[in-house]
């Protein structure tokens, strides 16, 4: 499917827009102006005159800070602790301890 949403503030970064965006299979193909993006769409585009609203991107961030995603794979939980022997026997095989 293709679709065009044009006469929008299309957001590309602060303070950057576009007019228009073609959409091509749920992915964008192309930003620019109206006149360049209306004419490079297929002819059995959807086209969607936005009235200058603006548009943005999906946001799609599952971003993680991989030194610690890794860093706390390696932590023991002691929170079921419930004395000293508790510590020493869930602690022995950890390089570092979380309380």
């Amino acid at each position: 499917m293709d679709l065009v949403l044009y006469h929008g503030k299309i957001y590309l970064q602060k303070e950057k827009f576009a007019e228009a965006v073609w959409i091509h299979d749920d992915l964008v193909a192309a930003v620019g102006s109206d006149v360049q993006i209306l004419a490079m769409a297929p002819l059995g585009a959807q086209k969607m005159d936005v009235g200058g609203r603006v548009i943005l991107p999906g946001f799609n961030d599952s971003h993680q800070h991989m030194s610690l995603v890794g860093e706390w794979q390696a932590l023991c939980d002691l929170g079921e602790a419930n004395g000293v022997e508790d510590i020493i026997d869930l602690s022995e095989n950890c390089k570092n301890v979380v309380v």
